[in-house]
């Protein structure tokens, strides 16, 4: 059995991962290529594709000394438990422990049924993605809305004169200095740093990734902004949502604004975990989710002890 040959996620690699995943419907934020190239320098991110079908993504977690793995993706059933074997053989040829993240609930019934209990799973809530109707992030029509539109008639009267300017190129610069402000106010957040590193590196391949976004100008100073890509054909990935707390209703403004200007074929969108931050789970919860997509972990019971 050969051994699997990984190499670091490149910008170039969106022509061959981008549409493996868009044509299906597993809509987990990890498999987004922007989260996957945006933060490949922290997580030391790299690839490979087993039989040239199926995709598996290696990475580095903080909480590991070995490297993690995303369950190998592949909508062939037979070829998808050909490719999980050889991972196991990977795994123990390099003396580690197979671990696999990013395992939805769906996904865990497909192990169990091909590898009986060979597998033991652990879920964690704090790393859900959210998943809301994209016509009720436009409409935020209901009583359970009623607040944000509410926020947004606030801000409208407050700030008359705002305009949203969609995200362009040249306003790469513009939005970094508007990130490094928010991560200079926010420091008591853990990972602020990284991700701040992260909305730099996308930023700068803004034209490669295909980002979409947009920001809240009060005159010539941007008071929010957000990005955004697909991860499949009808799932978008909301990556970053930044605002100035000073402006009330600045945070529901940009995410309605966005909402409007993300094509009418994406049905879902994505708005990632809350990371167990209280502050965060709140304003998620607020918007009333669709569902919270569950993502667990998955590790072979033989390797346990390793």
């Amino acid at each position: 059995m050969a051994l699997l040959q990984f190499r670091p996620i490149t910008l170039g690699d969106r022509e061959t991962i981008f549409p493996i995943i868009y044509r299906d419907d597993k809509a987990i934020c990890d498999l987004s290529f922007t989260n996957l190239y945006g933060w490949s320098e922290r997580y030391e991110t790299s690839w490979t594709l087993y039989e040239k079908e199926v995709l598996i993504i290696r990475f580095r977690s903080p909480l590991r000394s070995h490297p993690v793995f995303l369950l190998p993706y592949c909508t062939q059933k037979a070829l998808w438990v050909q490719a999980i074997n050889t991972l196991i053989a990977y795994s123990e040829s390099e003396g580690f422990p197979l671990i696999c993240m990013g395992v939805t609930e769906g996904c865990a019934q497909s192990v169990e049924e091909s590898f009986s209990q060979d597998f033991q799973f652990f879920w964690d809530e704090n790393y859900a993605d959210y998943i809301y109707l994209r016509e009720r992030l436009v409409s935020l029509s209901g009583k359970k809305l009623q607040s944000k539109r509410n926020h947004i008639n606030k801000f409208k009267k407050l700030y008359p004169h705002y305009e949203y300017r969609p995200f362009t190129a040249d306003q790469r610069e513009l939005y970094k200095e508007f990130s490094d402000e928010w991560a200079g106010s926010n420091t008591d957040r853990d990972g602020v740093i990284e991700e701040n590193r992260m909305i730099h590196r996308i930023l700068d391949a803004s034209d490669e990734l295909q980002l979409l976004g947009g920001a809240l100008f009060l005159g010539n100073r941007i008071v929010a902004l957000t990005l955004g890509s697909p991860i499949n054909h009808n799932t978008f990935d909301v990556h970053v949502e930044k605002a100035d707390t000073n402006i009330e209703g600045a945070y529901t403004m940009i995410n309605n604004e966005f909402a409007k200007r993300i094509p009418e074929h994406y049905i879902y969108i994505n708005r990632e975990e809350d990371l167990g931050i209280t502050g965060l789970r709140f304003a998620k919860e607020s918007y009333q989710p669709e569902h919270r997509l569950y993502k667990g972990t998955a590790l072979l019971r033989r390797h346990v002890t390793k």
